[in-house]
């Protein structure tokens, strides 16, 4: 009897293997039997149902997916919705976490109350919106990023598991402009958009448009900076500065003139953050260096011809567009200063006074014109309840992790630099401007939890 028990155990692990085996095999083999779509679906339902249970037994790893997927862009290559089948798996497994007598660790009050504000000014707006499924869409998209906000949140429970998300996203800021290359020389998944007067190519790595993959590439420049500093071993060292490179070099191979504002507040709060540090400064200016010597010529080219431009507009169409939708919000918005004109309706609302349907490019003139000053106040409010927690733990004492101030230092400068770029893009509903406020309002709740910590006297 014991003889047999060795054959009986080898069949659950023989199963095992066919399993992990046959997805693969139907993707070499069903092309040639002619139902490769169905065994494409297969395989697809196969994977969703593997991550599904990932996330339900370690969500901790569904968050770290999600915020690489959303900063490396890698929807580009992912042809199916993935971010908001992610995100809602993430959240039933709040809802299980919750049930089982887990803390809501997402009490902000000052965050919630100027959510809420916003959440019902938003929806008054779409009493007087022309297009209302529009300000659904955007709302819709607000409320979204506000469920990856408390299940990131919920879930990153430590300091160490907050460390890890940062280096997530520097990882994903790097993988965005390595894939992208990749994708780039086989022809597929990247954009690069050709514009100006001697015909540029701009490089947008898997995001789809180059401005707003300048902005994920700033806002994860920091966080760079943070693991450059952490490492301890050379070659991890070598790595982090390579990385950090990468990231200038992509910002300038994207040729977005915004950028160059939150990449010199970047190097400027660097800088202020590593004054006493003779190494630090070396660093931060060898990396700028070796971008701005990497980098395209004609960007530099491009940035100081902004100042001629702008006394001109007439000559650059992309500015012209942008000053116009920015005159047209103002006028719409001394309009209808109280109400707004609706929650993202200023692409309809705005038609008269432009060529094309745009958007005002500048988020907060957006939700200005979209919901009215009490709008704009409230979603300005929860921006400053979520950064007041790392600027606070910048000059903390943490109590056996000395490494905690520089991290909520960075926060800070990654948060502001989402903010900055939000000057020039349309983000107010989306994810680049919120994952930094998660990694603030976590910085709330380590405090919090650190405050409640009894002290050990001797």
């Amino acid at each position: 009897m014991t003889g047999a028990l060795p054959q009986t155990r080898r069949w659950p692990r023989v199963a095992l293997f066919a399993l992990a085996v046959l997805p693969a095999v139907l993707v070499v083999f069903a092309p040639h039997a002619g139902w490769g779509r169905l065994a494409g679906l297969a395989v697809a339902g196969g994977a969703a149902v593997a991550a599904g249970c990932v996330v339900l037994v370690r969500p901790i790893l569904g968050v770290y997916a999600i915020v690489f997927y959303v900063f490396a862009g890698l929807g580009q290559l992912v042809h199916l919705p993935v971010a908001a089948p992610l995100v809602a798996m993430l959240f039933v497994a709040v809802l299980l976490d919750l049930a089982r007598g887990a803390e809501a660790r997402l009490r902000d009050g000052p965050f919630w109350w100027a959510v809420g504000l916003f959440i019902a000014l938003g929806i008054q707006s779409m009493l007087v919106a022309y297009r209302i499924d529009i300000s659904l869409l955007r709302l819709g998209a607000y409320l979204k990023a506000l469920v990856l906000v408390f299940v990131t949140v919920q879930f990153v429970r430590s300091a160490e598991q907050l460390r890890t998300l940062t280096r997530v996203v520097f990882a994903a800021g790097v993988a965005t402009i390595v894939l992208g290359l990749v994708s780039y020389s086989l022809g597929r998944g990247t954009d690069v958009v050709t514009a100006g007067p001697v015909n540029i190519m701009r490089f947008s790595g898997l995001h789809r448009d180059p401005n707003e993959a300048a902005a994920y590439l700033c806002a994860a420049l920091p966080f760079g900076i943070l693991a450059l500093k952490d490492a301890r071993r050379a070659w991890l060292r070598l790595a982090c500065t390579l990385g950090v490179v990468l990231l200038v070099v992509g910002v300038f191979a994207s040729f977005s003139r915004a950028a160059v504002f939150t990449l010199a507040l970047v190097a400027l709060g660097t800088l202020v953050r590593e004054l006493r540090s003779r190494r630090g400064w070396i660093a931060v200016l060898v990396v700028l260096a070796a971008g701005v010597l990497l980098g395209p010529r004609y960007y530099f080219e491009r940035v100081f011809a902004l100042g001629d431009i702008l006394s001109n507009i007439n000559r650059d169409w992309s500015v012209l567009m942008r000053m116009r939708a920015l005159e047209t919000a103002w006028e719409l918005f001394t309009q209808h200063p109280l109400t707004g004109v609706g929650m993202g309706n200023f692409v309809v609302r705005g038609a008269y006074n432009l060529w094309i349907r745009i958007v005002v490019h500048n988020t907060y003139m957006e939700v200005l014109v979209g919901t009215g000053i009490f709008g704009l106040t409230a979603f300005l409010a929860a921006l400053v309840a979520a950064l007041r927690h790392p600027a606070a733990g910048a000059r903390e004492v943490w109590r056996g992790r000395a490494w905690m101030r520089p991290l909520c230092y960075y926060v800070v400068v990654a948060m502001v630099a989402a903010m900055t770029s939000a000057l020039f893009l349309s983000l107010g509903y989306r994810y680049l401007l919120w994952i930094p406020a998660a990694a603030a309002l976590i910085v709330g709740g380590l405090r919090r939890e650190m405050r409640r910590a009894p002290t050990v006297t001797t």
